[in-house]
C-alpha cells in the first residue's frame, strides 16, 4: 500500500510538472505570435492593424463543459457560458476537486442546485484531466482603417476584408502562395497600388501563383511565367505559356478586351 501511494504521489508530481511545461510552451507560442503581429503592424500600419489576445477564444473550453454537463436536467449552454466567463479551466478544476459549491454560486452566479450538479458532472478524474489541458485559443483580430477609424474584419464588407487580408498574405515568407482571383471585390487602384507593389517586393524570395482575369497582375508585376487556359465548363485546355511578352496577344485579347478596346480607351481618355 505504501509503495502504491509513493507511485501515485510521483505520478501526480510528474503530471504537475508537465502541466507547468504546457503552460510555459503556450506562453512561448503567444510571444512568438506577438512578434509576428508587431512585424505586420510595423509593415502595414496605419492602414491595417492586427491585435492578438492570449486565450481570447474559449470555445473549446465551452464546448467541453456543454458536453459534460448535458443530461443533468439544466440549461447546460447557459451554465457553461456563466462558468467560462468567470472561471479559467484550472480554477474550475480546483473548485470541483474541493467541492466548492459556494465559489460557483458567488462567482459564476449559479444557484445551489446548478452548482451541485456541475461539481457532480465534472468530478470524474478523466474530465478533470481534460479541464486542466483544454486549449484556450489565442484570438487574433484584423482591423482596417476606414476613414481614420479602425474596424474589425467582422464589420467589413467582402471587398474591405480582401483589402485587409491580402497585404498580410503577400508579406515575406518562405512558403509558396496560391491565390485565386485576388482582384475579386477590389478596385483596380488597390490592385495596382497594393497587390502589384507587394508582389514586386516579395517575388524574388517567394513563389507566387495567381489565377486572375486582371491584366495588371501579370503585366505590371512582371510575371516570370504566364499560363493561358481555356475552359469548356468541365475541363481546361492549355492555349499558351511563357513570358508576358510571349503571351502578349492572349493577354490583350482575354484580359484587356482586344486591341480595339485599347484604342477606344485611348481616344476616350485622351492619352
Amino acid at each position: 500500500q505504501k509503495q502504491l501511494q509513493e507511485q501515485l504521489n510521483h505520478l501526480r508530481q510528474e503530471r504537475q510538472k508537465r502541466l507547468e511545461r504546457l503552460s510555459e510552451l503556450r506562453d512561448e507560442r503567444f510571444r512568438t505570435r506577438q512578434t509576428i503581429v508587431k512585424r505586420i503592424n510595423d509593415t502595414l500600419s496605419p492602414s491595417i492593424c492586427v491585435e492578438i489576445v492570449q486565450f481570447g477564444n474559449p470555445e473549446q473550453y465551452r464546448e467541453l463543459l456543454v458536453e459534460k454537463l448535458s443530461g443533468n436536467n439544466m440549461k447546460q449552454g447557459v451554465v457553461a457560458n456563466k462558468i467560462v466567463t468567470t472561471f479559467g479551466p484550472i480554477e474550475l478544476s480546483d473548485a470541483v476537486k474541493q467541492k466548492n459549491k459556494q465559489a460557483l454560486i458567488d462567482k459564476a452566479e449559479l444557484n445551489a442546485d446548478q452548482a451541485e450538479k456541475v461539481i457532480s458532472a465534472l468530478s470524474d478524474t478523466e474530465i478533470l484531466f481534460k479541464l486542466e489541458t483544454v486549449e484556450l485559443v489565442d484570438l487574433p483580430t484584423i482591423q482596417l482603417s476606414d476613414g481614420g477609424v479602425y474596424k474589425a474584419s467582422s464589420l467589413l464588407s467582402t471587398g474591405q476584408k480582401c483589402t485587409a487580408i491580402l497585404p498580410i498574405l503577400l508579406m515575406d515568407s518562405e512558403n509558396p502562395l496560391l491565390i485565386d482571383q485576388p482582384e475579386d471585390n477590389l478596385d483596380n487602384r488597390f490592385v495596382y497600388e497594393t497587390i502589384v507593389d507587394s508582389i514586386s517586393k516579395v517575388k524574388k524570395k517567394r513563389q507566387l501563383m495567381f489565377v486572375t482575369h486582371n491584366p495588371n497582375i501579370p503585366v505590371l508585376a512582371e510575371a516570370d511565367k504566364v499560363i493561358v487556359l481555356e475552359s469548356d465548363g468541365t475541363n481546361a485546355k492549355l492555349l499558351n505559356e511563357g513570358t508576358v511578352d510571349h503571351c502578349k496577344d492572349h493577354i490583350v485579347t482575354l484580359l484587356e478586351g482586344g486591341e480595339d478596346a485599347f484604342n477606344r480607351r485611348k481616344a476616350r481618355y485622351a492619352y
